[in-house]
């Protein structure tokens, strides 16, 4: 759609926690080769070197290495899709699986926060 290319974020800088794709388009690190074109019309953005260690292709499907990946799933038209997501992104406070797909952030630890959650959510009757 013609319409959305307007609405990418190009022409600023990326920040550290950003790949700035050939388009100019920032995305976070975190997507890069989850099986999902980032980039806009390059998906250069799995198309790195590095993506074989995320990723295998088996009869056209993309599938997660587990030793090396969290799969964020998402049931799309009958059909389960997989983003993977190095497991240095899972637990970082960001759910870096987007886009309606399982959290990256579910059952995380993060120090007093959630402690004082779950004391409160265990003390009153929700």
């Amino acid at each position: 759609n013609v319409n959305k290319c307007h609405l990418l974020p190009t022409g600023r800088n990326c920040t550290n926690y950003e790949y700035r794709c050939s388009n100019s388009r920032c995305i976070p690190k975190g997507n890069l080769c989850d099986t999902q074109c980032d980039c806009a019309a390059t998906c250069e953005d799995e198309s790195l070197d590095q993506c074989s260690h995320y990723y295998t292709k088996i009869n056209g499907l993309s599938v997660c290495r587990r030793e090396a990946t969290v799969a964020c799933t998402l049931s799309e038209n009958g059909k389960v899709v997989e983003r993977c997501i190095g497991t240095n992104y899972t637990c970082n406070g960001f759910n870096d699986c987007l886009r309606n797909f399982a959290d990256d952030e579910y059952g995380c630890e993060y120090g007093d926060i959630t402690r004082e959650l779950r004391k409160d959510l265990e003390t009153n009757d929700y």
